[in-house]
């Protein structure tokens, strides 16, 4: 009896633990699919923020709002000190090894 007892709790053990399993997976699956479409989501924010800010340099698009304006001095900011750290790296592979 002890033996038919064993094997029923173990029986039940893995069922548990297949029930678990395929909540996890599924719950994997949703957070891959959720975070693919964060991803998009973010692209697609991205992509908005540089059409308007291409379509205001333009001129095609006026937006007199002091916070906008103060966004593109950024933007301009760090678009020249990427093209300056650009320029570095280039120069430090340039330069020949020092012993």
């Amino acid at each position: 009896m002890d033996n038919d007892k064993w094997k029923e709790k173990f029986s039940d053990f893995i069922n548990i633990c297949q029930g678990e399993l395929k909540k996890t997976t599924k719950i994997g699956q949703k957070m891959l699919s959720a975070s693919k479409t964060n991803t998009e989501l973010h692209k697609t924010f991205e992509d908005l923020g540089k059409y308007t800010r291409d379509q205001i340099l333009q001129e095609k698009l006026s937006w007199n709002d002091d916070k906008v304006k103060n966004l593109l001095r950024k933007i301009e900011t760090y678009e020249r000190n990427l093209e300056e750290f650009e320029k570095e790296v280039k120069d430090i592979k340039s330069q020949e090894y020092q012993k």
